[in-house]
Order: structure tokens, then sequence, then C-alpha cells
């Protein structure tokens, strides 16, 4: 799959449904015909996660507001609270308290639906909370780990 820019809008170069069921506010099944795929939507402070039958896709959130003519960095937060893309469970904590992060560095490796996910950070700063352990269950709207800018 891949997306592309057209008709000022972003499409998915090959169609992956013609219909959709929600199964809950984060859970789809994706229909085309006879093919049926499992969809599930997640999200942080940055980016929009999709996950559609063990591939990951994540799109960065952008302001409305954002101007686009300079380059391109828009305003963020001082905060980031990281949680799963869905109920599962803690594979491994990839960072500890203290610790200092750049935007884009893997924090934790979560498991759902026998598929492992890693979660990066989407600032850089600080680690200054880790709220599970490894092998624990979590549901999509626990605060994982918490970073702070410096």
């Amino acid at each position: 799959m891949e997306l592309k820019y057209k008709n000022d809008k972003f499409e998915l170069a090959e169609n992956i449904a013609r219909k959709y069921l929600s199964i809950n506010d984060r859970h789809y099944k994706l229909s085309d015909d006879d093919l049926f795929r499992n969809c599930f939507v997640a999200e942080d402070e940055k980016y929009l996660y999709v996950f559609i039958d063990g591939q990951t896709y994540h799109f960065e959130k952008i302001d409305e507001e954002q101007d686009f003519s300079g380059d391109g960095a828009g305003g963020s937060s001082d905060r980031e609270e990281v949680k799963p893309p869905m109920p599962g469970s803690v594979v491994k904590v990839l960072v500890e308290v203290g610790q200092k992060v750049e935007d884009g560095e893997g924090l934790i490796i979560v498991e759902a639906m026998k598929m492992e996910t890693t979660l990066y950070a989407s600032i850089a700063g600080i680690i200054k909370e880790i709220n599970v352990k490894e092998s624990e269950q979590v549901d999509a709207d626990k605060k994982m780990i918490i970073i702070e800018k410096e």
C-alpha cells in the first residue's frame, strides 16, 4: 500500500475496502466483497496509527491552522503520554525514567492479537514516568510512559 497526494487529498494507492463495519471506536471490519480485514485505529498527541492485518501505518497529525509556507514545523506539546494502540500486553520497555529520548526513538513494544508494535516518541525530552512493566496487560487508555520536554 502506498499513500499518494491527489486532487488536494491523500489517498491509499491500493483499495483496501469498499465497505466497513464499526465494531467499536477503535476496531473496524473492512470488506471488499469476499475478503474481510481487521482494522484498528489508535492515536497519540502527534500520530494516528492504523493497523490493518498485521501492517502498521502511521500518519502525523497536522494542525488545521498550521502555516505550511515555512519549514513545516508546527507547534507541539511539551508533554507526551504514550498509550497502547489497543488492549494488549507489554512485551518490552526500551527506556528508563530520567533517560533523554529523541523524537522518533523507540520507547516500548506492545503486543495485541499476536502482533508486536513498537511505539515511538513524538517529542524529544526526558522520560518522567513509566507506569507499566513487562508482561503487564494494558487497556487502550493506559498512560504507559510520560515524556516531558527539557
